[in-house]
């Protein structure tokens, strides 16, 4: 029964892999070779047996409930193929389950130095933008209250991101292995309770790095046990796998290459900072100095501030608070066009001083909208203080 266990085990880890995608920036993605296909078999067995709606099924992103019938089917198939197989066990000896921990613990170290190199170079959490500043916390979801309070210190995305690192390249190397297995299982268990309390949406594949994580622990169970419970002296025996010299030199070289495959975005675009990454056009905050609109509008339905975001965002800000957004657009001739979620086109006019935004001139769904606006200097905000105190004086 265990010897079956680790079969399935050792298939469904390779299955997921190979099904899941994941896009490098460098290397190709390995998650995209089966995922078409069980997708269309997971998106088949959410309708026909689940009785789930076509319509609230996404592809394998995030935690969609195609995801979770995903693993079912996975499970279905580690199992199928094992019971097919249990009559060869000359095809799952101890040096496959071995390949097996090895190949798990390069995508593992794969995908934490993706992760950690994104934190240093500060892409994943990054500066909070001008329209998130502005919004009463009250207002924020958790998951970008975490988000946006993460982006304000440079030091402890940098920090969060070291401890990621650091564990990925010890698992990448033998003598190294199961130090690196054990702190990055502490890491992760750390990034699946972020997920949780936050409602962040990787709970699904974290919970499956924290499953190779213990396949690849489990390998080394016995000095484990010996050394945090029965207090004994361990010895860490090498891979027991033969190597030609051409492997040695690749085994020392994929960790550059993962390295590499991490850091290839920052490198191409030569930002090693994103809080200093070039922004677009007019991006920003802006007070509304003046509204005018052709029709009555109430007081809290009143402009208050509007700004330009990064990934190409008009967003309005009410004088209640609550915030609408448009995708934006320049068209040349002082003029930007903005289209709501159901494809409607609203074009305004614009005028600049100082190479900031002053005035906007525009219609939206029949109402003519004339504004001033005055530019906010958003990056001297409380929240993105880098002062620090040692004492409270």
């Amino acid at each position: 029964m265990i010897a079956f266990l680790k079969r399935v085990t050792l298939i469904f880890l390779v299955l997921f892999t190979f099904s899941f995608p994941f896009p490098h920036a460098f290397l190709p993605d390995v998650g995209s070779l089966l995922s078409g296909f069980f997708e269309e078999i997971s998106v088949y067995v959410s309708i026909h047996v689940f009785g789930i709606k076509r319509d609230i099924l996404e592809t394998f992103q995030s935690d969609g409930v195609i995801v979770y019938v995903h693993l079912i089917v996975l499970l279905l198939f580690s199992i199928i193929i094992s019971c097919l197989t249990y009559l060869k066990n000359s095809l799952f000896t101890n040096k496959v389950y071995k390949w097996g921990m090895i190949y798990g613990s390069y995508y593992l170290a794969a995908i934490l130095l993706v992760y950690g190199m994104d934190k240093i170079f500060k892409h994943q959490f990054y500066l909070p933008e001008p329209n998130t500043l502005h919004t009463p916390i009250g207002y924020l979801s958790k998951d970008i209250a975490f988000w946006s309070v993460m982006g304000a210190s440079r030091s402890y995305t940098m920090f969060s991101g070291i401890i990621e690192v650091i564990p990925a390249l010890f698992l990448c190397f033998s003598r190294t292995r199961m130090l690196g297995a054990l702190v990055s299982f502490m890491v992760l268990i750390n990034v699946l309770m972020i997920n949780i309390g936050f409602d962040i949406s990787v709970k699904v594949f974290t919970l499956f790095l924290l499953f190779i994580n213990g396949y690849i622990l489990s390998f080394y169970w016995n000095n484990i046990y010996a050394f945090f419970i029965t207090k004994s002296s361990i010895t860490i025996n090498r891979d027991k796998i033969d190597y030609t010299t051409f492997r040695k030199i690749i085994i020392y070289i994929i960790p550059f290459i993962l390295l590499f495959n991490a850091s290839y975005q920052s490198i191409s675009i030569g930002v090693y900072n994103d809080d200093n990454a070039p922004r677009p056009l007019y991006h920003g905050a802006y007070e509304v100095t003046r509204f005018n609109s052709s029709m009555s509008i109430p007081k809290k339905q009143t402009w208050k501030r509007v700004f330009i975001h990064r990934k190409g965002y008009f967003i309005i800000q009410l004088e209640d608070d609550n915030m609408i957004d448009f995708k934006f657009k320049l068209s040349g001739n002082n003029k930007f066009q903005l289209k709501d979620y159901n494809s409607n086109h609203y074009m305004f006019s614009y005028s600049v001083e100082n190479k900031d935004l002053k005035t906007l001139k525009g219609k939206i769904k029949g109402v003519e909208f004339t504004i001033e606006v005055k530019t906010i200097d958003w990056r001297s905000m409380e929240l993105l203080n880098n002062q620090f105190h040692w004492t409270v004086d």
